[in-house]
């Protein structure tokens, strides 16, 4: 494994361990970006409000997210969220995708692009060559 810079960022108010990656593996700078954190709490919103989930895990925070910006924003596996509870830990792949899903089994999350979705603002943020955007989005 290479030598990886982590760091620390709040979310949501809490402290979250954070590693971004680029698309040769190597560490970049550790911090989201506005559409990236976007992502991330839009998936957390969408625990929040899943019954199943909220059954086992409510008291579930975020610990750790991971970012492979060598991904297409769409590709599972481009954001990764570790939850910790009193139940244990639980893990998710989220990706940006065009409808909205939740498997809480395969531990998948498709989170659906919307007009307040932050743009990409640098091209190490993403694999342009399959980036969804607001207006691909509405024109599908």
């Amino acid at each position: 494994m290479q030598n990886q810079t982590v760091q620390t960022q709040t979310i949501n108010g809490h402290p979250v361990t954070l590693l971004v990656t680029g698309s040769d593996g190597s560490p970049l700078e550790p911090t989201l970006s506005a559409r990236e954190l976007w992502t991330v709490q839009a998936a957390l919103r969408m625990l929040e409000a899943s019954p199943a989930f909220q059954e086992v895990w409510s008291d579930a925070q975020l610990t750790r997210v991971e970012v492979q910006r060598g991904l297409s924003e769409r590709e599972q596996g481009r954001c990764y969220l570790r939850l910790e509870g009193a139940q244990g830990a639980t893990e998710f792949w989220v990706n940006l995708s065009r409808k909205p899903s939740l498997d809480l089994h395969s531990g998948l999350i498709g989170v659906v692009v919307k007009p307040e979705t932050p743009p990409v603002q640098n091209p190490a943020e993403q694999n342009p060559v399959a980036a969804l955007t607001p207006r691909e989005k509405s024109s599908e």
